[in-house]
């Protein structure tokens, strides 16, 4: 008798901690549960911007599926993913954040902090394809944020042991054209002080605060693409960047404070920008102003940020004795925090 043998599929477990709250949606926009649709939806997109940054733009098709009609079939994902958000906690957020005078400010309601669990799990996808899920959700882990509304400040996670991936092996992929993948990314990191307070205040602070020091850099953001005078070029641009109403959706998304991870630093926020003008010189001409801006925001309190740090696609192989990453995969490896 011929015994058969099931091969326990492999899975991928990120033991997750949030260091801002955690917002997924829901009816009436009220974020009291976790929507694993909505997080879902930010894996698939940090995925396809690997995918795409390596010039594969089945990858999307291939993990995620895609719904069928009267002349395609179905494709269901390859992919199998699970939330275990039992850890959570219920986390109000104030109804109402202004930080500017001429604006009506930004409007929360709630969310969640805590413990959760994430488990991916490979069904019928290559090696090639799981390796690039893993290594795209490190990077989100790492240096984005999860979930919903992330412009709005929220959805920064922790993991103390992310699992195990390959690195990518060397290899030449040219820049694409399109402005939608992982080359025209980029990473800030801003450290937050402020004179005179100590180094265990800010964790005992509400998150009022924390939030207003995130839209308040969000803000400098937006005012560093005004002209003076403002140009219908200068205003195209800000909206194609920072988002308008019924014209463009946000390409920049701005965490909240939480507590920094390096010495120096009472606080920190992430920023990932998503540069998306076609033309090279009002990209060269976002980074250029966010990085000025950022240098000295106008935040609330006294606060003052610290020594900016940065890095983005468009770095990749220019000048290589002033920059470190010489290909793409060298750059991918190193946001993951995988050792080529």
């Amino acid at each position: 008798m011929t015994l058969l043998t099931i091969t326990k599929p492999q899975s991928a477990v990120f033991e997750l901690k949030t260091l801002t709250p955690l917002y997924t949606g829901g009816i009436g926009q009220n974020g009291e549960q976790l929507h694993p649709s909505g997080l879902l939806g930010s894996i698939r997109h940090w995925s396809c911007l690997v995918a795409k940054a390596l010039d594969d733009r089945g990858f999307e098709q291939r993990v995620w599926g895609k719904a069928g009609d009267s002349q395609k079939d179905t494709q269901a994902k390859g992919v199998a993913v699970r939330w275990d958000g039992s850890g959570l906690k219920l986390c109000p957020l104030p109804q109402r954040i202004q930080v500017n005078p001429n604006n009506k400010g930004w409007f929360f309601n709630d969310a969640l902090t805590g413990p959760c669990r994430l488990t991916l799990t490979r069904r019928a996808i290559s090696d090639a394809d799981w390796q690039i899920l893993l290594l795209a959700l490190r990077i989100q882990i790492r240096h984005g944020m999860l979930g919903a509304k992330d412009q709005f400040g929220l959805g920064v996670v922790g993991c103390d042991a992310l699992p195990g991936v390959q690195p990518l092996l060397p290899t030449t992929v040219a820049r694409p054209a399109q402005t939608d993948t992982l080359w025209h990314t980029a990473f800030f990191t801003v450290p937050l002080t402020k004179p005179g307070v100590k180094k265990e205040e800010p964790e005992r602070e509400n998150w009022h605060k924390k939030i207003e020091l995130g839209l308040g850099l969000r803000y400098a953001l937006r005012h560093a693409l005004r002209g003076d005078p403002d140009t219908p070029a200068d205003k195209n641009l800000r909206h194609q960047m920072l988002g308008a109403l019924n014209e463009h959706g946000s390409a920049v998304n701005v965490s909240a404070a939480y507590p920094a991870g390096n010495p120096g630093s009472l606080l920190e926020a992430r920023v990932v920008v998503q540069l998306k003008p076609e033309q090279s010189e009002q990209r060269t001409k976002s980074m250029k102003n966010f990085n000025a801006a950022l240098q000295n925001p106008d935040l609330a309190d006294n606060w003052r940020s610290g020594k900016i740090t940065y890095q983005w696609g468009g770095n990749i192989g220019d000048n290589p004795d002033r920059h470190h990453f010489k290909t793409l995969s060298e750059w991918v490896n190193h946001l993951a925090g995988v050792p080529a």
